[in-house]
């Protein structure tokens, strides 16, 4: 469960942490709009991050993105 820095509500999230101590890539899967972090078509990229020890999140955001630079 994440934290939503917008009003403090618990956010549902998958989450798979690599074996091993040194710093691994990390894979940031987002959901369309009308599905949440369970969708199946994260499916693939959980089981390619599983086989190449890499670093996943599945959030289950709600509304848009904002990046700042």
């Amino acid at each position: 469960m994440l934290t939503s820095s917008a009003d403090g509500s618990g956010q549902a999230a998958a989450f798979y942490a690599p074996t091993g101590r040194e710093p691994r890539p990390l894979l940031v899967a987002l959901h369309t709009w009308s599905y949440d972090y369970d969708q199946e078509m994260n499916i693939p990229y959980a089981e390619w991050c599983l086989a190449h020890d890499w670093a996943l999140i599945a959030p289950s955001f709600r509304g848009p993105v904002v990046v700042t630079w």
